[in-house]
């Protein structure tokens, strides 16, 4: 109880804070982006330049289209 008592008391200053937001803000649309770049870094290992990782990291995360390619594969 007195440790309680010792945090709640060190942290008295930011109390009112959390009550003021009454839970409006939360970190799970930066969560669920950053879970969704690591997926793509993790995905895109093998890439020999900077450009094409961000070039794919601005596509997954701006959910665009895939562009065409200038050669098939068979």
């Amino acid at each position: 109880m007195k440790k309680k008592a010792r945090m709640l008391r060190s942290h008295y200053d930011l109390l009112p804070n959390w009550f003021k937001a009454c839970k409006e803000y939360n970190n799970g649309i930066t969560e669920g982006l950053n879970n969704k770049s690591q997926t793509r870094i993790k995905l895109a290992y093998g890439y020999r330049t900077t450009k094409t990782l961000m070039l794919t990291l601005f596509h997954q995360l701006g959910n665009l289209s895939r562009p065409e390619l200038s050669h098939r594969f068979v």
